[in-house]
């Protein structure tokens, strides 16, 4: 007997969404790495770093450093090693499992409640609306719990760029990140855009 979606239980929907989502990501890791370190370089621009209080950490310009995806994975592998290609892995994985399996894994189960709403289902078709409204309420559901993840994903990708090769890291793993981020900064902070890098300014 073939089972259908409104068959499968939630909680194996939640688990193969979550665990698809991993793979995909961690096949993937090195280019968001580098797609982050491109972003935050500053060639012909001013870096700015601040800490929670907003007090200068570094000011200056920047050289550019990288140049193109693959330029700059082969970079980062020369000068810091393979491993630094996923650095914050582990917060990533964190984040498909929050991420991928409430966006995909909820989808049915919430597009079968509002049709439910709707008409009772009486219709035995779904309205674009239904699959829309289902698609919006899982998406922002799952960014919502996903966001302190990615903070931590991206501080862990951007740290040693940011702060220079020599200094420390600011985080040496994802409990420590999470930790000291709600510290440091409040449990807002865990769900604000990252604060690391302050912005990139024109000269």
């Amino acid at each position: 007997m073939k089972l259908t979606d409104s068959d499968t239980p939630l909680a194996i929907k939640l688990l193969t969404a979550g665990t698809a989502g991993c793979i995909a990501d961690f096949a993937s890791f090195p280019l968001d790495t580098a797609k982050v370190r491109l972003q935050i370089q500053g060639e012909g621009h001013m870096l700015v770093a601040v800490n929670p209080g907003n007090a200068l950490l570094v000011r200056g310009t920047t050289p550019s450093q990288y140049n193109g995806l693959m330029g700059t994975i082969i970079t980062i592998a020369r000068q810091e090693g393979v491993r630094s290609l996923y650095s914050g892995l582990s917060a990533g994985l964190q984040r498909q499992m929050c991420f991928a399996s409430v966006r995909l894994g909820l989808y049915d189960s919430v597009k079968s409640l509002y049709q439910q709403l709707l008409d009772g289902n009486r219709s035995g078709g779904l309205h674009v609306g239904t699959r829309i409204s289902a698609g919006l309420t899982t998406g922002a559901l799952a960014v919502l719990l996903a966001q302190p993840t990615d903070v931590v994903k991206v501080r862990f990708q951007a740290q040693q760029r940011a702060l220079g090769t020599e200094t420390a890291p600011r985080y040496k793993s994802t409990v420590q990140a999470y930790r000291t981020i709600a510290k440091q900064e409040g449990a807002r902070g865990l769900w604000k855009e990252d604060t690391m890098l302050l912005c990139i300014l024109h000269h």
